[in-house]
C-alpha cells in the first residue's frame, strides 16, 4: 500500500521561501536607509584628519614662538619694572616720532654724499682717515687721546671713522674750485697767531691756508646738498 506524502514537511517548504523574501526586503529597506544616516551621524575618518593637522601644526607654531621669546627677550622686550614689560616696539616708535625725521634726514644725507663721490671716483681710505684723526688729536696741543675725544663726544671709533670719511669726501669734492691766496694766509696768521699750534713760518702758513680752505668749504656744503637733494629721487614714509 502506497504511503500518504507527509503534510508537515510540505507545509514548512512552502513557507521557507516567504522568510527569505521577508529577510531580503528588510535587507534592502536597512541598506537603503544606513547610507543616509550614517554620514550626517559620523565623520569619517578621512575628514577628520585635517582638523588634527592644523591642531597640531598650531601648537608647533606656538611652542616656537614661545621658546624664541624666552631664549630671544631682547628681540621682544626693551625693560622690564617690577615684571611690566617696556616692549622693543613701543621704544622704536617712541624714538622714531621723537627723533625720526631727524635721523633720517641725516642718514639720506650720507646716502647722497657716498653716491657723488662714487660717481666722481673719489675713495677715502683707512689711511687717510687716521691721518686725519692725528690731525684732531694734535688741534688739541697733545692734551687729549682718541679715546677721551670718542667718550666726550659720546661716540664709538667706527662711528667716528665714519664721520671723518664723509667730512673728507666733502672736502675733496668741494675743494676743486677752492683757492687761497697770499694775502688772505698772511691776515689769518695775524689775527689767529696766538691760537695756532704751529712755530715757524712754513707751519703757520700751511695750518693757516688750511683753516682758510676748510672756512671756505664749509660756506658751500649747504648749497651743494640742497642741489644733491633736488636731483635726488627721494621718498619718505614718516612724517
Amino acid at each position: 500500500m502506497a504511503r500518504k506524502p507527509l503534510q508537515k514537511n510540505t507545509k514548512k517548504s512552502a513557507k521557507q521561501p516567504a522568510k527569505r523574501g521577508v529577510k531580503k526586503i528588510v535587507s534592502q529597506q536597512t541598506a537603503s536607509v544606513v547610507p543616509q544616516i550614517l554620514p550626517d551621524v559620523m565623520p569619517s575618518a578621512h575628514e577628520s584628519m585635517p582638523k588634527n593637522k592644523i591642531g597640531y601644526v598650531l601648537v608647533g607654531i606656538i611652542a616656537i614662538a614661545a621658546l624664541i621669546f624666552f631664549t630671544n627677550r631682547g628681540m621682544f622686550l626693551a625693560a622690564t619694572i617690577n615684571g611690566k614689560p617696556i616692549f622693543r616696539w613701543t621704544l622704536t616708535k617712541m624714538l622714531t616720532d621723537r627723533y625720526g625725521k631727524q635721523t633720517l634726514d641725516s642718514m639720506i644725507t650720507e646716502m647722497l654724499i657716498v653716491d657723488s663721490a662714487n660717481k666722481s671716483g673719489i675713495i677715502i681710505s683707512q689711511s687717510d682717515v687716521s691721518q686725519e684723526e692725528d690731525k684732531i688729536v694734535k688741534s688739541f696741543g697733545g692734551k687729549v687721546t682718541i679715546d677721551e675725544l670718542l667718550k666726550y663726544q659720546g661716540m664709538t671709533k667706527a662711528d667716528f671713522d665714519s664721520q671723518i670719511k664723509l667730512q673728507l669726501i666733502v672736502q675733496k669734492i668741494l675743494s676743486k674750485d677752492v683757492k687761497v691766496d697770499e694775502k688772505e694766509v698772511t691776515d689769518y696768521i695775524e689775527e689767529n697767531r696766538e691760537t695756532m699750534t704751529a712755530t715757524d713760518e712754513a707751519g703757520l702758513s700751511k695750518e693757516a691756508s688750511d683753516a682758510l680752505i676748510s672756512q671756505k668749504i664749509s660756506e658751500k656744503v649747504q648749497p651743494w646738498l640742497t642741489q644733491l637733494r633736488s636731483k635726488a629721487s627721494i621718498t619718505t614714509y614718516i612724517q
